[in-house]
């Protein structure tokens, strides 16, 4: 009895304490990467399962994509990051399974919001080929890094915007990319977004995207959200659909 009783005062001490502490905030959902990072002294979670069709005859399974991160300081986060895909390849008759390169990388708070000045955070993630499977190995490192940027209006509405380049660890020229995520917080655990965002290299057309998707909190901690997205260009993928949830502990 005693036993239950310690076990019910522990967790209702920590739903409070969960109550009293900013909401999490995730890579998840989209493409637009937060630059607020896990606060310090954190280990955050981000697991998410996404399925996206490039065209009628093929597409490719993340199954799961898993992110962690740890708060390192105020002003400084590191990230390790691991991918499960499959591509299906009907129309070439290619096909690959395995892990993706383990990512490792960082994000480090440059500015923080002062006015039309917004939050400023420099990420960048580096994928180490001989860290994945036979079908995903590469011949050179994939290198990642963005610009991220966040204004916050009236409290309730955030704009995150984006800009960077990344590498496919076979060709040397980059691949850039931007995007525009509005964010408005209906209530205390509900969100709801909807985003643009493209990539383009030199040589090859522009792909563009729009998804949007709706985030839920059962706790500050806690984060769970669903997402479907299109491309609104015809190079872009036909569509995809994706879940996951987030979550910290200290």
């Amino acid at each position: 009895m005693k036993t239950r009783l310690s076990f019910l005062l522990l967790l209702f001490v920590y739903l409070t304490a969960s109550c009293q502490e900013e909401k999490i905030q995730a890579d998840r959902p989209g493409e637009t990467l937060t630059p607020v990072l896990t606060k310090k002294g954190y280990f955050q979670s981000e697991i998410g399962f996404e399925k996206e069709q490039q065209n009628k005859d093929d597409y490719s399974l993340m199954h799961p994509e898993l992110l962690i991160k740890y708060g390192l300081s105020k002003r400084f986060e590191l990230r390790a990051e691991l991918t499960a895909e499959s591509e299906k390849q009907y129309s070439t008759r290619e096909f690959q399974y395995g892990l993706k390169p383990l990512e490792l990388g960082f994000k480090a708070l440059l500015l923080e919001e002062k006015g039309l000045l917004p939050t400023t955070t420099l990420y960048t993630q580096v994928g180490i080929p001989a860290l994945a499977s036979k079908d995903h190995q590469t011949t050179h490192a994939i290198p990642k890094v963005r610009l991220l940027f966040e204004n916050q209006f009236a409290k309730i509405f955030h704009l995150n915007y984006n800009v960077g380049a990344e590498w496919n660890g076979e060709e040397t020229a980059p691949r850039w990319m931007y995007s525009i995520d509005q964010e408005i917080e209906l209530s205390k655990n509900w969100e709801v977004f909807i985003e643009t965002f493209g990539h383009f290299q030199r040589g090859e057309a522009a792909q563009h995207t729009i998804d949007g998707g709706v985030s839920y909190f059962p706790t500050n901690n806690i984060k769970l959200d669903v997402y479907a997205g299109k491309g609104i260009s015809k190079e872009a993928p036909d569509y995809f659909l994706s879940a996951g949830v987030s979550f910290r502990l200290k």
